[in-house]
């Protein structure tokens, strides 16, 4: 199947501590599979060139996707996404989290409709912006490195500063599905999009 986005690299952001979790969510087991290899799988749906951002200790090469340490440790989401806005060697990037195993690449087909190649755009769900779920130039980097480097690492107000566009009309769309952006950041949410999505 043809990917829906051309000269775009989708990068999934798996560098989290999972502090709620109390264990590596990337590899917590959803109907039998790591809840990373959903994200794999969404990402090459998206895009050709797929890697995954996370810290410099994981092994996830038994994914079959190219592996890339935070190039700047501990400085949460954005730093996931320099680090893939750095790395890629496309125009564009595609960012997905690790943590929404059924989220649509549908999605990625409304926001690119949205995506001029000048800023970033990012969904809204039902449930308030999805900063991860979003679609960035790579000319991004250097803003992002110097936001990194002077401490300002919320990444909402950072994606305001660079004029971002929030698309919030994806609840209303016929086929959307609540569960797409149901995230897992402990063991009872992981249950819970179990009850939930059956």
């Amino acid at each position: 199947m043809k990917p829906i986005l051309t000269d775009t690299t989708a990068a999934v952001v798996a560098g989290g501590k999972s502090s709620r979790f109390g264990s590596n969510k990337a590899l917590a087991s959803f109907r039998g599979r790591p809840l990373l290899s959903y994200a794999v799988g969404i990402a090459r749906a998206v895009a050709n060139d797929v890697l995954v951002v996370a810290a410099s200790d994981r092994d996830y090469r038994e994914f079959g996707v190219p592996v890339v340490g935070d190039l700047i440790p501990d400085c949460g989401p954005i730093g996931g996404i320099y680090t893939a806005l750095q790395t890629a060697e496309t125009p564009a990037v595609a960012v997905l989290p690790c943590d929404l195993p059924l989220l649509s690449p549908k999605v990625y087909e409304y926001l690119r409709e949205s995506f001029t190649g000048r800023e970033p755009v990012a969904a809204v769900s039902h449930r308030g912006l999805e900063p991860l779920v979003s679609i960035w130039p790579r000319s991004s980097a250097p803003l992002l490195e110097q936001a990194i480097r002077q401490g300002r690492l919320k990444l909402r107000v950072l994606m305001q500063q660079l004029n971002a566009k929030f698309l919030d009309g994806l609840p209303e769309l016929p086929d959307y599905r609540k569960f797409w952006f149901c995230n897992v950041n402990s063991p009872a949410d992981l249950d819970r999009l179990v009850r939930e999505s059956r």
